[in-house]
């Protein structure tokens, strides 16, 4: 890497097993899933995802990308450990 180069990050949000958002500091970044469960055989395998700028995530999912455990941001639903 070179000196003063930013690392490239993404980040993915799934809830419910669905992708809901992809994020990256990015801006020339292509993001496909490759969803087997939903390949009918006709050469379409997936999806390609918009990237929106990390700026945009939520704190939670901010929080969650940063290492921040999901104890220490309340997500868990009531009545989990």
């Amino acid at each position: 890497m070179a000196h003063g180069r930013k690392k490239s990050k993404v980040v993915i949000e799934v809830r419910g097993g669905c992708v809901v958002s992809v994020y990256g500091n990015t801006k020339k970044l292509k993001v496909i899933l490759a969803d087997w469960d939903e390949y009918v055989g006709d050469g379409r395998l997936g999806a390609e995802y918009p990237v929106d700028p990390l700026t945009r995530m939520s704190e939670e999912t901010l929080a969650l990308s940063s290492g921040i455990k999901p104890k220490q941001i309340d997500l868990l639903p009531t009545g989990q450990p």
